[in-house]
């Protein structure tokens, strides 16, 4: 899971942790039922020493501004203040980032001790079905200040659905392959979207890829372009390239503000030495608003494949 900030929220863990207690909330758990499922789903995360402070921290803090902040759960996260835990996995960091990260702390320890508000209800969320078709290609500009340090800026990601998923909490979303590309060679037919270099969106290391392949095979893009670890060929780091991303569209309006459609390309060529998980939870996935993001994060890794 990505970070990309000292923000609470700035990752892909906390982003999680409460939209799935909302969620739960929603479809009408209760407060100790949804914490429950929560603590039973993220039981990996909670022992990592990163990640466990991160998910106590946030539950605290999502359930406090709902009016659902749970005894034991406060105790957890001011203990976790108190002793520095979090912080500990801050302090290599850039003295910028540390100080925001002690400022956040410190006002969350405010927060918790103070009254909180009213319980809130939560009404059920409307569900966005995305209607892009298998083989619909469009065009996304990078203009991000990020994007002028990678490298990346004025290009154009191209994402092509291949697939589709979920989104919390019940959005029909597409899985995409990604190319970035000058706007002068936008393509506009599948031998012009052929020739271009597709983006990886996530790396997979052996030891992953051998965990992944325990799990029984999902659909995902059909099984013919799917390879066994042995069948994979991995780079001077024992890194092989992942280039499925749930994007998590969630609203038409992402669509119009930010994509020009392009074109069906259905039947275009797919990458030759790709890792498709088996479990679809192993797929890189990111929500519209961090999309730039991401690209940027990986971009590092794609120095041969912008076109």
């Amino acid at each position: 899971m990505g970070t990309w900030g000292a923000g609470l929220y700035e990752s892909d863990l906390a982003e999680e942790v409460k939209d799935k207690f909302i969620e739960l909330v929603r479809d009408g758990e209760n407060t100790e039922e949804a914490t429950n499922e929560l603590v039973e789903y993220n039981r990996e995360e909670i022992d990592d020493p990163e990640d466990g402070p991160v998910f106590w921290l946030v539950l605290a803090d999502t359930q406090w501004k709902l009016g659902r902040l749970q005894d034991f759960v406060k105790e957890k996260a001011l203990h976790i203040i108190e002793n520095d835990t979090d912080l500990k996995n801050w302090l290599d960091e850039d003295s910028k980032h540390v100080k925001k990260r002690i400022k956040i702390l410190s006002d969350l320890s405010v927060r918790l001790k103070s009254p909180m508000p009213k319980e809130k209800k939560l009404r059920k969320s409307n569900e966005y079905i995305c209607d892009w078709l298998v083989g619909d290609a469009y065009a996304y500009k990078l203009t991000g200040e990020e994007s002028k340090k990678s490298g990346l800026y004025g290009k154009y990601a191209i994402v092509i659905k291949v697939d589709e998923g979920i989104w919390h909490p019940k959005h029909r979303v597409p899985i995409v392959r990604v190319k970035i590309v000058e706007e002068e060679i936008l393509p506009k037919s599948n031998n012009e979207f052929d020739k271009l270099k597709y983006f990886a969106v996530r790396n997979y290391f052996q030891d992953d890829i051998e965990i992944d392949q325990t799990f029984p095979v999902e659909s995902v893009e059909g099984t013919e372009n799917r390879k066994t670890i042995n069948q994979l060929v991995y780079n001077e780091l024992n890194i092989v390239h992942g280039y499925l991303l749930l994007l998590a569209i969630t609203s038409r309006k992402q669509v119009s503000d930010n994509f020009v459609f392009l074109g069906n390309f259905s039947g275009v060529k797919k990458p030759v030495n790709e890792y498709i998980p088996n479990n679809r939870y192993n797929i890189a996935y990111v929500a519209m608003q961090n999309f730039e993001h991401w690209l940027n994060l990986y971009s590092e890794y794609n120095l041969d494949n912008i076109n």
